[in-house]
């Protein structure tokens, strides 16, 4: 249940502090310099490829996927008719800036470096940052950055949702 899987995370935090670890994201925790590279990626909106079924790319303003079935993959790859190859069967959706500035701060918050205070100022932050800083989801650093807190990781759909 929610109580449970929340003391759980508490837990979680305090033993893994403890013994060295970093919460470097709300759900993964590494000691210093050693952080998932791949997972990074994905939380500072960096550009990454798609290389296989079901893989995902990102050029930092389109996101595109492939087919996940194998078949229709490699079926696009080397047709059985012996056509000519061409791209497998893919999706995409491009984002328009309301959405990346939403997806910035969700994704900056995920992190332990937050976002900078300045964006305290802009949307779509601007509306959800008083709420959120006195139901103490929310921390100022002292180098002037926002932050989750432990409260905010385990509350954090209650602000993202606000953001969208």
């Amino acid at each position: 249940d929610d109580d449970r899987a929340a003391a759980q995370y508490r837990l979680a935090v305090d033993r893994l502090g403890a013994a060295g670890f970093r919460g470097y994201e709300i759900s993964n925790w590494a000691q210093p310099g050693h952080e998932s590279r791949h997972n990074l990626v994905y939380w500072e909106r960096r550009p990454y490829e798609a290389v296989g079924p079901g893989a995902h790319a990102f050029d930092g303003t389109t996101r595109r996927w492939n087919a996940a079935r194998l078949e229709g993959y490699l079926g696009a790859l080397a047709p059985a008719d012996g056509g000519r190859p061409r791209l497998p069967p893919c999706g995409f959706e491009t984002l328009d800036p309301t959405a990346m500035a939403a997806e910035s701060v969700i994704l900056g918050l995920r992190t332990d470096r937050g976002v900078p205070l300045a964006m305290a100022h802009e949307p779509p932050l601007a509306d959800a940052f008083g709420w959120a800083l006195a139901a103490e989801l929310l921390d100022v650093t002292g180098d002037d950055r926002i932050v989750l807190t432990t409260r905010g990781r385990l509350l954090s759909n209650e602000l993202f949702v606000r953001l969208v």
